[in-house]
């Protein structure tokens, strides 16, 4: 949540994430998903249902897109 874009870029490119990402500038998605904390880790799938919320992206993330 105080991590800078680039910083993020930086954790997406060094992970090798290809699916989209969101960075919540205005907290929206935190409210909506009342995150507590980071890391946060929401995955919603093509259908828009959210198929996992955690704290760290779970080594299977595959099987949840």
């Amino acid at each position: 949540m105080h991590e800078s874009p680039k910083k993020v870029k930086k954790y997406i490119k060094e992970k090798k994430l290809t699916f989209p990402m969101a960075y919540d500038k205005h907290k929206t998605l935190r409210k909506l998903f009342s995150v507590a904390g980071v890391p946060a880790v929401i995955i919603i799938d093509s259908t828009g249902i959210v198929k996992y919320i955690g704290v760290n992206l779970p080594n299977d993330f595959k099987s949840y897109l």
